[in-house]
């Protein structure tokens, strides 16, 4: 997961915050959220059934996401990178670890956009020399 203060630096340096990005954010708040009830849950049946919820509200967000990076041309908003975009990336890897599955490996314009993300000068040298972790 790429730290906060990485992420504001990266904007601190690219100028303007995009304040439109709050929908995609929020979205992915509902991810974890939903991914987190079933990942921490201890009961067999009830991790299932709250597994099949969150798989459920995850492809009607991660659809929705989708469609939006491929109408802004690769970003949530404006054409340009926002504070949704960084939050996205930052949490789709510890998202993917709770799910044990890559949650974007059939949205390609969610691919893209991580990969965009992750090849920004600050972050990708963060990346290559960041501490080990499960995530």
């Amino acid at each position: 997961m790429l730290p906060h203060w990485l992420l504001y630096m990266v904007f601190r340096k690219q100028g303007a915050i995009t304040y439109f990005a709050r929908k995609p954010s929020r979205m992915m708040i509902t991810c974890s959220q939903e991914i987190a009830a079933f990942h921490y849950e201890e009961g067999e049946k009830v991790k299932a059934a709250k597994r099949k919820a969150a798989e459920e509200t995850l492809l009607f967000i991660l659809e929705r996401l989708d469609q939006q990076v491929k109408e802004n041309d690769g970003y949530f908003y404006d054409d340009t990178l926002s504070s949704a975009d960084l939050t996205f990336v930052a949490l789709l890897d510890y998202l993917n670890f709770m799910c044990k599955s890559d949650l974007i490996e059939n949205y390609e314009n969610l691919k893209l956009l991580e990969k965009k993300v992750l090849l920004l000068p600050k972050i990708k040298n963060w990346i290559e020399r960041r501490p080990v972790s499960e995530f």
